[in-house]
């Protein structure tokens, strides 16, 4: 489970019990940063302890893209499951306005296993302001 929180708002509880990851579109302003907290909880919404973990978010015009587009991750508060995600608005800026891009976030345990916990569709808003 994990909760997607912006800045400015606080975690609200598990998101995602079973095995799929849980359903999370974005929506990115062109040209801006995105930027924003994960934070992983257990089946009884008790923080996931992430030491060791590493975290990784990408986004793709397709599943097959082979160029993905990397968001930056960091397991900011490992006992506690907060990772931050963030794109630099030069990356933002580079995306296509209104185009079609998907996106997930991963973790890896420190034995090796991977589980993916958001995945959604990407939508991108044209910037006015150049």
């Amino acid at each position: 489970m994990a909760d997607i929180v912006y800045p400015g708002t606080i975690a609200g509880g598990p998101i995602n019990s079973g095995a799929m990851p849980s359903n999370q579109d974005l929506s990115i302003y062109e040209g801006d940063a995105v930027k924003f907290t994960v934070t992983v909880k257990d089946s009884s919404n008790v923080a996931v302890n992430l030491t060791g973990y590493t975290a990784k978010a990408q986004l793709k015009t397709s599943f097959t893209d082979a160029s993905p587009i990397n968001f930056v991750c960091t397991v900011t508060t490992p006992a506690l499951g907060v990772v931050t995600v963030y794109m630099a608005p030069a990356t933002t800026a580079a995306l296509i306005a209104n185009g079609d891009y998907i996106w997930d976030f991963q973790l890896t345990e420190p034995g090796g296993d991977i589980r993916t916990y958001l995945a959604g569709d990407v939508n991108v808003i044209p910037e006015v302001t150049t």
